[in-house]
């Protein structure tokens, strides 16, 4: 173990305890310090990572992407900031995982543009969409992947979607955009058919 992992996984729970970040009665259920990556996960599905110079705040769910409303992750990133607000905070990406059973994805992308041949089992294709919107740019990767899904793994249809800010913000900037999710989250659905897309 490095003393730079020592020093991040240090900093999270640290900045998380003692300025009460996260509530009290959120329970820890894993930490893990490695050379290069520092986590804390917690029972309700939230974790807080940092790899190198960049901090993640994730949450996992089983929600449709309309239907997700709850706020808890971004006051955790707005809580964190304005906890370390001299921090040269250098960027910002509002990320989105989204995905829909579908079993005939790979053969349905491949045969759109491939002719049918011998070749088509083996080629698989994972495009990438990529568009300026505003201050940010929004990327969409998209690729086939087992899900689970109540507990079965399906073959699905996923979207990474990316939408980043590349400026160097100040802390009330990046509280401002971190607080307008909602806006940035409707401006990637309305990129995507997304239907019941979770």
């Amino acid at each position: 173990m490095t003393r730079g992992a020592e020093t991040a996984a240090f900093k999270i729970r640290a900045a998380v305890q003692k300025h009460s970040i996260v509530p009290k009665e959120w329970r820890v259920v894993e930490t893990v310090v490695t050379p290069v990556l520092s986590v804390v996960r917690y029972a309700n599905g939230i974790r807080l990572q940092i790899d190198g110079q960049r901090l993640e705040i994730v949450e996992e769910c089983d929600l449709s992407f309309h239907g997700y409303t709850n706020d808890r992750l971004y006051n955790l990133a707005v809580s964190y900031v304005e906890t370390l607000p001299h921090v040269p905070y250098s960027g910002l990406g509002i990320n989105y995982t989204v995905s829909i059973i579908n079993p005939d994805q790979p053969q349905q992308i491949t045969s759109r543009f491939l002719k049918f041949g011998p070749w088509s089992e083996e080629f698989h294709m994972m495009p990438r969409f990529s568009a300026s919107m505003q201050e940010a740019v929004l990327n969409l990767d998209v690729r086939s992947k087992y899900m689970l899904r109540k507990g079965n793994s399906e073959i699905s249809v996923v979207v990474d979607c990316n939408l980043h800010y590349g400026e160097r913000f100040d802390a009330s900037s990046l509280c401002d955009k971190i607080r307008g999710w909602t806006n940035e989250k409707e401006r990637i659905a309305d990129a995507l058919d997304l239907g019941d897309w979770k």
